[in-house]
C-alpha cells in the first residue's frame, strides 16, 4: 500500500468509526461495507481520492437500500395480512438487519457503490 493510500484508509477507519454509531450502523458488517466500498472508491478514484464526508454520503443510501430489503424480508416471511404497510420502513433496528442474509448485503454493498 502506497503512503497515500495508507493514509486514506486511516481517514476511513475514523469516518466509519462515527458514522451514527448508535443506530445500525454500529454493526460491525456494515462498517466493514463501508470501509471496503470507501477504499476501493478512493483507490479508483485517485484524482480525487477520499475526502471527508463521503462516509455519510454512502452511509445514506446504504440505509435506504437496507431499509427496501428489510422491507421486502418482512413481506417475504410473514403473510400479507401481518405486515403493516403502513409503516415508514425507514426506522431500521439492529435485528431486522442482522437477518438480511451474506448474499444481500453483498448486493447492498454494490448498489451503494
Amino acid at each position: 500500500m502506497s503512503s497515500i493510500e495508507k493514509k486514506s484508509y486511516k481517514q476511513i477507519i475514523i469516518d466509519v468509526k462515527r458514522t451514527n454509531p448508535e443506530e445500525v450502523f454500529g454493526l460491525k458488517v456494515l462498517k466493514d461495507m463501508l470501509v471496503r466500498m470507501l477504499f476501493v472508491w478512493a483507490f479508483k478514484h485517485p484524482s480525487s481520492g477520499y475526502v471527508q464526508g463521503m462516509n455519510d454520503l454512502a452511509a445514506t443510501f446504504m440505509y435506504v437500500f437496507l431499509a427496501e430489503a428489510v422491507y421486502e424480508n418482512k413481506v417475504h416471511t410473514k403473510s400479507s395480512g401481518e405486515v403493516d404497510y403502513t409503516s415508514s420502513g425507514y426506522n431500521l433496528t439492529i435485528d431486522e438487519v442482522a437477518l438480511l442474509s451474506e448474499e444481500r448485503l453483498g448486493h447492498i454493498e454494490a448498489d451503494t457503490f
